[in-house]
């Protein structure tokens, strides 16, 4: 009796402890499905799944692999003591292979398992791998080692670790639906590279992390040669599988980190952080050769080349809209140079300070398209310093925005902000200590765009920009709303940006512009900055960005 007491009371312990080791299990995974419950993001999803799985498992390695189209993803790792799955990932995986295809769990224990062969590794070796279906189809699986022992997982960890699958199925789900209608909404549905809006969202953080920590990146815009003519001449299907191919090997040529998007119509545009302007050029030569190595055939006498222009922050430009000014303007150097090369911004920058005169033929040619080049070589002789004009576009941008006006006044005030010394660099010689400098250097300006093709309403713009509120400017005495709208705000920002660069701060300068509201400067427009300065940050943050290294820019590129 008491040898029959004393066994049963070791059964009732043992189905005690069972009892608690299943509600520890069962608490885990309920922990994890409250968790996923949560979680749209698909990789905070990986990490919970692998995470429990390990815990519950307690194995030296785990991995989540994602099946994506039939090719295998490492979406989530785990590993202890130096070993990794990460390179048989890349290699592939037989044992996960089966498991895609049968979509049935195998748990390898013992050293005699009929799968030891899919695995390539010796025993002592333990392993699950266990599927999550989703919507009939295998879209991941738990792989999950322990390489010191060949019984290291029980059968029923085993069946927890399916349980947990089971568990991440709908989740997952919804995570991966999620994530496609969020990658839809930031793709170009015809290449799959990123569209428009979002590159230019990625572009704007990119100029916040260089203002915050001074890192230069660089933007290239590629243009497919003669892509009319492949339209043209071979229909538009055959030119989508050209776009398409020519973003694959953009895709192929970049860095991991590099940003690839479709710019719009036959240009993809590459943001390269952390990037400077020789790195930059380099890169684009780089795309070049790669784009002819390839040998597409755009159309039956032509093979696929790219013209590639580079701008670089700083250098090149202190703002987002300026670096892809400065990479656009390249870019129509590059084709005007022939096709099937790349030019940078500095390029362009550097001709024109080493021959000035190239510069009024090339601003009576092509004025709108070098805006931005001009605009550099301006800043080298301009004693405000570099930056100076880019400073001014900025604050002129700012009030244009500020006062509600349309996005077209922006880009006018932006190139006549760029332009507003170039009479002075140009024409007098760097005469800025002559007493009549401030009253002839607007019409020099004006003579400077009226040379090019530029739009009317940037020659009056430039012309005015020094004419008073109350009717004592120059050069034509005009008064109050006869000065046109967007010279009245250059004006403003002229001037703030000269307080401010010479030691006042922004509330200074604000009351300074106050002083002269009604006599010199329009009222509303003064109002406008003082509600800007009032908001702090943005101007704050411009104030703060480091100047442009024009001098650096300009010295010869090292040769590679």
């Amino acid at each position: 009796m008491a040898l029959v007491t004393g066994l049963i009371g070791e059964e009732l312990i043992r189905e005690r402890r069972l009892a608690i080791s299943r509600a520890a299990q069962a608490e885990a995974l309920q922990q994890m499905s409250s968790a996923l419950a949560y979680s749209l993001d698909v990789n905070d999803l990986f990490e919970v799944i692998l995470q429990q799985a390990v815990r519950i498992t307690r194995a030296e390695s785990g991995a989540l692999i994602l099946n994506t189209g039939g090719r295998l993803q490492l979406a989530a790792y785990h590993g202890r003591g130096g070993r990794s799955d990460k390179a048989a990932m890349a290699k592939g995986d037989a044992l996960i292979e089966r498991v895609m295809e049968t979509g049935e769990a195998i748990h390898i224990k013992g050293d005699s398992h009929p799968y030891h062969e899919l695995l390539g590794i010796q025993p002592p070796l333990s392993v699950i791998v266990a599927p999550i279906p989703v919507q009939g189809r295998v879209a991941a699986v738990i792989r999950l080692s322990h390489y010191s022992q060949s019984d290291a997982f029980s059968d029923q960890q085993f069946f927890l670790v399916n349980a947990l699958a089971g568990s991440a199925s709908g989740p997952l789900a919804n995570s991966l639906r999620y994530e496609r209608k969020t990658r839809e909404a930031i793709t170009d549905g015809l290449t799959g590279l990123l569209n428009h809006r979002e590159f230019r969202h990625r572009l704007d953080l990119e100029f916040s992390r260089y203002r915050r920590r001074g890192t230069p990146f660089s933007v290239m815009l590629i243009d497919l040669d003669h892509f009319k003519s492949v339209n043209d001449s071979m229909g538009h299907h055959h030119g989508d599988e050209i776009l398409r191919s020519a973003g694959d090997l953009v895709r192929r040529t970049t860095r991991d980190n590099d940003l690839v998007a479709r710019y719009g119509g036959d240009e993809i545009v590459v943001l390269l952080p952390d990037t400077d302007q020789d790195q930059a050029r380099s890169a684009a030569e780089r795309m070049v050769a790669a784009v002819r190595r390839n040998q597409v055939p755009a159309t039956p006498a032509r093979d696929l080349t790219f013209s590639i222009g580079v701008g670089t922050c700083p250098g090149d430009a202190s703002s987002a809209d300026e670096v892809l000014m400065a990479a656009d303007q390249a870019l129509y150097f590059a084709k005007r140079s022939g096709r099937d090369c790349s030019a940078s911004a500095s390029q362009l920058t550097r001709a024109f300070l080493d021959d000035p005169k190239s510069l009024l033929n090339e601003i009576a040619e092509s004025g709108p398209q070098i805006v931005v080049a001009i605009a550099r070589a301006m800043d080298k002789q301009d004693p405000a310093g570099d930056g100076h004009s880019s400073r001014i576009s900025f604050f002129a941008e700012a009030l244009v925005k500020k006062l509600g006006r349309p996005e077209g006044e922006a880009e006018l005030v932006r190139s006549a902000a760029l332009l507003h010394e170039s009479g002075r660099a140009l024409f007098a010689g760097g005469a800025h200590l002559d007493r009549n400098w401030q009253s002839d250097h607007p019409m020099m300006d004006e003579d400077v765009v009226r040379r090019g093709r530029f739009l009317p309403e940037l020659v009056e713009i430039l012309r005015h920009h020094h004419e008073h509120w109350d009717g004592a400017g120059t050069p034509d005495g005009l008064r109050g709303h006869d000065i046109p709208l967007l010279a009245r705000i250059l004006s403003v920002a002229e001037a703030f940006e000269a307080m401010t660069r010479e030691g006042a701060t922004p509330l200074e300068a604000v009351d300074r512009l106050t002083e002269g509201s009604g006599a010199t400067f329009d009222p509303q427009v003064v109002e406008a900055m003082a509600a800007l300065v009032g908001e702090g940050e943005r101007l704050a943050a411009i104030l703060r960005t480091p100047p442009l290294r024009v001098q650096r820019a300009l010295e010869p590129a090292a040769k590679s």
